[in-house]
């Protein structure tokens, strides 16, 4: 029989509704663009404990299960990309800020709302045409984290995680969700570091400096709740929201190292763009640097490099750590 070529994956994501959430009767799914994933069911099995005079295994027993896996794809302007932004900072586009401060609609700041996804993928296989589908969905699905990864010479990377619950218990599935509509991910360019229009630490002081990579990282720190009488989770909770960022930046002075020793507060600012124009700006108002150690690692024929590390911290001014702002 031919195996299934991944070129052919169609994966989407639809947003629960509800308590329990679950899919609306004529959900609109948004479909990702993306280079590769492996959201997968995980199952926990152990094996029975039982004596047996064979000296051997009587049962394996399946005593839990959830969905996890990444998502990786290269960043562009499309609608699936802004959904998962709303969700890793719990959220929705154009809603307020902490301190009644207000928001555009084509501004996002984190707050304490936890959005659930059925994540459907769409297998194309063997035996056409006409185009044979199967389907795996994974239900209650949040996003948990989401890394944005810029380096020199090279399209500007992301990466999601996915905490799920079970999978449909049909499998597999041949048929489409009834009553359901998909959004394209369209066809704008893809980001590249290149087109970084706006790299700024403290204000534009040390943003002159050259780093040869940048990565943004937004942890929800969502977690699963088992309970007696349920297989896998029951619920979801939201954790504390923390975002990271991490930098190689060629050495050039001690200002990094003094932000570190200091303790310093200062604001830091990313846009990336398109080569149509549309960007994605994230600014951090208020950050401090968790580590700068100076090294010359790479040895001889090499430079000398800050292995940057900094903590975007609530901002009582701004009313957020974060504040996304999108441009088509």
């Amino acid at each position: 029989m031919p195996t299934v070529p991944a070129d052919l994956l169609q994966l989407a994501f639809g947003k629960e509704a509800g308590t329990p959430p679950t899919l609306p009767a004529t959900p609109v799914l948004l479909l990702a663009r993306v280079t590769s994933e492996n959201i997968a069911l995980t199952p926990q099995v152990q094996n029975s404990a039982e004596l047996d005079p064979s000296g051997q295994v009587r049962d394996s027993i399946l005593t839990g299960a959830s969905t996890t896996g990444d998502v990786n794809f290269e960043v562009s302007n499309n609608p699936w990309l802004e959904e998962m932004l709303a969700a890793v900072l719990r959220n929705d586009w154009g809603v307020g800020m902490y301190n009644a401060i207000a928001v555009t609609p084509d501004e996002l700041v984190p707050a304490g709302l936890l959005n659930f996804y059925t994540v459907e993928k769409r297998w194309t296989m063997p035996g056409g045409p006409p185009a044979i589908h199967d389907y795996h969905r994974f239900r209650n699905c949040a996003v948990a984290q989401m890394a944005i990864t810029i380096a020199p010479g090279a399209p500007i990377n992301g990466s999601l995680t996915v905490s799920g619950g079970m999978m449909d218990e049909v499998l597999p599935d041949p048929n489409p969700i009834a009553g359901a509509t998909y959004t394209s991910g369209g066809d704008e360019p893809v980001m590249t570091a290149p087109l970084v229009t706006e790299l700024t630490i403290d204000a534009g002081t040390v943003s002159a400096r050259c780093l040869s990579e940048f990565v943004i990282n937004m942890n929800s720190n969502v977690r699963g709740i088992q309970c007696i009488g349920t297989l896998g989770e029951r619920e979801k909770v939201l954790g504390r929201l923390e975002i990271n960022m991490t930098g190689t930046v060629y050495f050039a002075s001690d200002d990094l190292l003094v932000h570190l020793l200091e303790q310093d507060t200062f604001p830091v600012s990313v846009t990336i763009t398109d080569s149509e124009g549309a960007s994605y700006e994230f600014e951090f108002p208020r950050c401090k640097v968790t580590a700068a150690p100076v090294t010359a690692g790479g040895g001889t024929n090499s430079d000398v490099t800050v292995a940057l590390a900094m903590t975007a911290l609530f901002d009582e001014a701004k009313g957020a750590s974060v504040i996304v702002r999108r441009s088509a």
